[in-house]
């Protein structure tokens, strides 16, 4: 069951890299969309070991430091879910913004070339 730890922990360390590019000005797409396919990957290894060996076994420790992390991941994906609102949020705020900058250009040109066409 180490390797399950070990799993656990690269799924940790995975999802907190997430969440550092998250917090970034500029969140790379690209490399959050890789990190979440090695996560996946992380966790269908994982989910087969699980499959294979179970969990019947596990020792009171292995147990306890099993729950730890997966308290852990609950955690970060909870700041992951987070940062993933407020992104959406103030993506649809820099698109609103955008959408009436546009109007009120729109709107400036019809002013500056009156149609005349009446005289």
């Amino acid at each position: 069951m180490e390797s399950m730890q070990q799993h656990l922990k690269t799924i940790n360390d995975i999802s907190a890299h997430i969440l550092e590019e998250l917090q970034q000005p500029e969140p790379s797409l690209e490399a959050i969309n890789n990190h979440m396919e090695e996560r996946a990957e992380s966790i269908g290894k994982m989910d087969l070991m699980v499959q294979q060996f179970g969990t019947g076994h596990l020792s009171k420790q292995m147990e306890n430091e099993l729950r730890s992390l997966f308290e852990e991941h609950a955690t970060v994906n909870d700041r992951i879910q987070e940062a993933l609102d407020t992104l959406l949020s103030d993506q649809r705020e820099k698109l609103a913004e955008a959408s009436r900058k546009r109007k009120a250009d729109d709107q400036y040109r019809v002013l500056k070339k009156p149609d005349i066409s009446y005289f």
